[in-house]
Order: structure tokens, then C-alpha cells, then sequence
């Protein structure tokens, strides 16, 4: 125990001593030296590879019965019916840092307690690009109104989650935008609380209280104007959606909180609660990429001095024009073939630099 903190210590002091130019080689060094190790062991208890049997959820007889007497519950997906997806070619899948080529990760934070099966609270598709060390986040707000494989008519896309697990979840999304997802990884938003404690708090632009109006009165949900909020006071920001812009402005929060992890765990001034950071990681992630995947994706952002990171949200039209008056947000075709764009795009490895950036001006 007494070494480990001398060799975070030693780490500390490399880092600090070290001449601006130098900072982020140096950096870099102490993450390889004294944490990649820690990080690939903690993280074999995150991997968690995809197979066929979680694919679609079978519905027993009482669950049918269930929905029959409540169908705004599901709505009119009793009936399975089989649904073409994308032909992948063997390997299609297999991601590694070194070959350069772009790649899709779903992000999923599940909505859950306990041992129950909850639903994608929030989704999130990522496109990675190693070689220019860019990223897009793109947000799909819950309610979309999509086709689920495996299912009859459509329904909300989270709901795919809930049928199926990540698989079906990860197919959907596959599905509608005609694409591949390489990897997914999944966080349990209660365990991110801990996440965002660990490193101390993370800078959020909150410029006015987040208020919720009830019944029974107006109760502030997140104060505004703090230099830092804590664990539980980012969760709240990310799902608050009691305000004009609904769940679209939940979206980009969700984006938002992200971006500013990120920036604080980079911070120099955090490398000592590296070792707490990826224990918490540890506990609450599921993914299916390689903890040596993730060292080398951990490596890059480390050594850019600033990895860009571009984020843009599904917009769709709200709306309970529907038997059982159930909102669903319908994404128009011309917002549809924008984002469509946009993804191939970004998973063109020799898609310019002009070209990516020209959707986010």
C-alpha cells in the first residue's frame, strides 16, 4: 500500500516539475507507468461481449396480458415480426486503435435500481476517429419514434433497451440509421453520482435555477451560478426536462455533463484520484471493448492537446396524435437524411476536416 502512494507521489511531482511544453509527453508517461496496468485489471470485470440470447425479449403470458389491458404501456408491440438488418461481414466488429478507421460506440445510462431491467434513460451514438482525435457525440432523445427489430409497428427507442437489453438496443439503433455500431459500453447513472464525487465535482453552465413546478408549488432542482456541482446535483441537471425545451434540452445536458467529465479528469490536479476514479468506473460500466481498447483510447486523449469533441442532438416533432395519446417525438425526413449524412460522414476516414466540422457552425 505505502508504494503505491510513493509511485503516485513520484508521478505527482514528474508532473508538476515538468516544463509546459512537455507537459502532455510527461503526463502521458505517468498514465502508462503507474495506472494503465490498474486500469486494464479493473476493467476485466466491466467487459461484458454482446451474444445472440439477449437479443429479444420473450413476453410471457401474464406480461401480454398486461399490455393487453394497459396497450399505452407498449403500444401495439405484442406481435413479433422479423426485421432485415445490416449484413456485417466477419470481423466488421473487431476494433483496434492502430488501424486509424473511424468507429461507432453506443453509450447507453440505464435508468435502473437494483435487479430490475430498466430502460436506456439515456443514448447516445459516438463516432470515434483516432486519426484526426475527433469525436461526435450524437444524442437520440428517448421518445424517438422508431421501428424495433423483432417487433410490430414502432415505438419509442427506448423501449428497445427494455425489450431487449443492450443487443436490441444496439440493432435499433443499427437500423435506423443503416449503419454498424462497433461497441457499446453501458453506465448505471446512480454509480455515475460517485463518479463525479470522486473527481471532486465538475464545472457546469447553469445560469439560472432549474425549477420544477408542481402541484404543490415551485421546488428548485438545481441551483444556479455554482463554480462546481457535486455527484448528485449533475445527475439532476442531466435528466431535469421541466422546462420549455423537454426532453431535447435533457439531451444536450446529458452531452454537456459528458464533455465536462471529461475535461476534469484530464486536469492535472486529479491524477491522484486516478486509482478511486477507475474503481468507481469499474463497478458501473458494461462494455464490450477490450480493457486494452480502452487504455489505448485513454492514451490518445491524453496525448492531444485538445481532442475535439462535437455534439448535436436528434431533433423531432413532439407529439400524442395517437389512439392512446402517447408522446412520441416524430424526426421529420429532412432532419432524418441530415443526421444520416452526418454520421457517414464522420465514419469516412477520408472525410475532411471542412466536412466534418459543417454541421456544428
Amino acid at each position: 500500500m505505502k508504494k503505491k502512494y510513493i509511485y503516485i507521489v513520484v508521478a505527482v511531482l514528474l508532473i508538476i516539475t515538468s516544463s509546459f511544453f512537455l507537459k502532455n509527453t510527461i503526463k502521458l508517461m505517468a498514465f502508462n507507468w503507474f495506472f494503465a496496468q490498474h486500469l486494464e485489471d479493473i476493467l476485466e470485470q466491466s467487459y461484458e461481449p454482446l451474444t445472440e440470447k439477449e437479443n429479444i425479449l420473450e413476453l410471457d403470458e401474464n406480461v401480454q396480458t398486461n399490455q393487453i389491458n394497459n396497450p399505452g404501456f407498449i403500444s401495439f408491440q405484442l406481435f413479433p415480426r422479423q426485421v432485415q438488418l445490416k449484413e456485417k461481414n466477419e470481423g466488421e466488429n473487431e476494433v483496434t486503435i492502430g488501424n486509424t478507421k473511424p468507429f461507432a460506440i453506443l453509450l447507453l445510462g440505464e435508468d435502473a435500481r437494483g435487479e430490475e431491467q430498466g430502460r436506456s434513460d439515456s443514448m447516445i451514438l459516438s463516432i470515434v476517429r483516432p486519426s484526426d482525435l475527433k469525436v461526435l457525440l450524437l444524442s437520440i432523445p428517448r421518445d424517438t419514434y422508431v421501428e424495433i427489430p423483432g417487433r410490430r409497428g414502432k415505438d419509442k427507442i427506448n423501449h428497445a433497451f427494455a425489450f431487449g437489453g443492450v443487443k436490441l438496443a444496439k440493432d435499433t439503433v443499427e437500423h435506423y440509421f443503416d449503419i454498424s455500431i462497433q461497441n457499446y459500453a453501458k453506465i448505471n447513472f446512480y454509480g455515475f453520482t460517485q463518479l463525479v464525487d470522486a473527481l471532486g465535482g465538475i464545472s457546469l453552465k447553469v445560469e439560472k435555477d432549474l425549477i420544477k413546478y408542481t402541484d404543490s408549488g415551485a421546488e428548485i432542482i438545481v441551483v444556479g451560478g455554482k463554480e462546481s456541482y457535486t455527484g448528485e446535483e449533475a445527475l439532476k441537471y442531466a435528466r431535469f426536462r421541466s422546462d420549455s425545451q423537454g426532453d431535447f434540452g435533457r439531451t444536450e445536458r446529458h452531452q454537456e455533463v459528458i464533455i465536462a467529465i471529461l475535461d476534469e479528469a484530464k486536469k492535472l490536479t486529479n491524477i491522484t484520484k486516478v486509482f478511486d476514479v477507475i474503481g468507481i468506473v469499474g463497478e458501473n460500466l458494461k462494455t464490450d471493448m477490450k480493457p486494452n481498447m480502452i487504455k489505448e483510447l485513454t492514451n490518445l486523449y491524453l496525448k492531444s492537446e485538445n481532442p475535439q469533441i462535437h455534439t448535436y442532438s436528434l431533433k423531432g416533432i413532439a407529439s400524442n396524435d395517437n389512439p392512446q395519446k402517447i408522446w412520441y417525438d416524430h424526426v421529420s425526413e429532412t432532419e432524418y437524411t441530415k443526421v444520416k449524412t452526418m454520421i457517414d460522414v464522420w465514419l469516412n476516414l477520408d472525410t475532411s476536416e471542412d466536412e466534418l466540422i459543417e454541421y456544428f457552425k
